[in-house]
């Protein structure tokens, strides 16, 4: 961190979660708070008899990263706006995530996930 990289990223889907336990094991290593800690979900996973699809899938995302909070959590791929940001919607309010962004998304699909979010007081 001492010349600069602090911004890790990765992805549940990245070599089906050990790319997350790569970063988990390196970032380990350094206080949590000089570290901005980056992962993404993807819809396409989720368990689909859940309730709470997106909180599961932090869930064992942070068992690989080994923390307990993410600065930014993406939804990796678009599908179902409403379904997968309003379960983000839970996750901001609790603190488990501090920031929520889309990947691979069309500008009406990032405006979309924006309103959802602004109805909660979290877009822009």
């Amino acid at each position: 961190m001492k010349v600069g990289l602090n911004l890790w990223d990765t992805a549940a889907v990245y070599g089906m979660g050990s790319s997350e336990s790569i970063v988990g094991e390196f970032v380990i290593q350094y206080p949590r708070e000089e570290i901005v800690l980056s992962t993404k979900f993807t819809p396409q996973i989720a368990n689909p008899s859940s309730n709470t699809p997106v909180e599961e899938m932090l869930n064992e995302s942070f068992k690989r990263l080994g923390t307990d909070y993410v600065d930014i959590y993406w939804i990796h791929n678009p599908t179902d706006a409403p379904k997968w940001v309003s379960g983000l919607i839970p996750l901001l309010k609790s603190g488990k995530v501090k920031s929520v962004g889309v990947s691979n998304h069309n500008l009406e699909q990032i405006k979309q996930a924006n309103e959802i979010l602004v109805r909660d007081g979290f877009g822009i």
